[in-house]
């Protein structure tokens, strides 16, 4: 059976260090090394559009259910996102796995964000490109 993965990504914050463009090809790359994602929305062409017409509160307890029904969490963390945040703690406190990952420096990331993971037996890593970013979360679910 396909694991479930939770992937989230930044939205409404912007991109000022990985391109939208970019993003758009994560779910794809995690779907050919054989994940079901459980939340591929945050990449689709007029997201916004399509959200801005639905409640805050349909949007939240749409996304906490696929955090239940996930087996981990693969969160894109490089452009800043409250939402990100959010779902990324909302993971911990729910026993999923994190694997948090970023194309800048690592001294530019969140102390707390990336204490938080690895508190809680998560992983946070760099990665160059879309192949080192499948390397990471191939390894991770192996770990898992």
């Amino acid at each position: 059976m396909k694991k479930k993965c939770f992937f989230a990504c930044s939205m409404r914050g912007g991109f000022p260090y990985v391109s939208q463009e970019f993003l758009r090809q994560i779910p794809d790359a995690l779907e050919e090394i054989g994940l079901e994602l459980m939340s591929k929305h945050q990449t689709e062409q007029n997201i916004i559009q399509q959200e801005d017409q639905r409640t805050t509160t349909f949007i939240h307890d749409r996304d906490y259910g696929w955090l239940e029904g996930c087996d981990f969490v693969v969160a894109e963390i490089s452009n800043p996102s409250d939402g990100v945040g959010a779902e990324v703690a909302d993971a911990v406190n729910l026993g999923r796995p994190v694997l948090a990952l970023y194309q800048r420096h690592v001294n530019e990331m969140s102390m707390y964000i990336k204490g938080k993971i690895e508190k809680h037996e998560g992983r946070h890593a760099q990665y160059k490109d879309l192949d080192d970013l499948k390397k990471i979360v191939e390894e991770f679910v192996d770990s898992i």
